[in-house]
């Protein structure tokens, strides 16, 4: 509860900010923490309902391998320390908006990727349990 409440408040705070001191472009540029919020939020419960709905299987479930060096990199723009690192730009508004940018269409990205693996895992198992 603690973790997605700081995920919400974060991007509530970037778009309080941006309202407040400015952003660029028009008034729609508010939606890009909306945006992000939004991802941030399905991503962290698609891993939780994922994670549940491999425990409920009566298949057995073995362990998850561990992450590769790849896939530890891929996910890296979904990791919320990554997004803690972007506030260090936070008094340089420009680079922060171009960071933030980056990482809201890399975490989208990282979440479309992730759902398809879930989805895949999940079928996989369903075969698995009706067999």
């Amino acid at each position: 509860m603690v973790d997605v409440t700081k995920t919400c408040l974060v991007h509530i705070a970037v778009l309080i900010s941006f309202f407040r001191f400015g952003h660029p472009g028009s008034d729609l540029f508010l939606l890009v923490p909306l945006g992000y919020l939004t991802v941030s939020v399905v991503f962290f419960f698609g891993i939780m309902l994922t994670d549940q709905l491999r425990r409920s299987r009566p298949v057995p479930v073995s362990a998850p391998a561990g992450r590769g060096v790849l896939q530890t990199l891929v996910a890296l723009p979904a990791d919320y320390g990554i997004l803690c690192i972007a506030f260090l730009l936070a008094g340089w508004r420009p680079g922060f908006v171009v960071i933030y940018c980056v990482l809201f269409a890399a975490h989208g990205l990282v979440l479309l990727a992730g759902i398809a693996k879930w989805y895949r895992d999940l079928r996989r198992l369903d075969r698995a349990a009706a067999s």
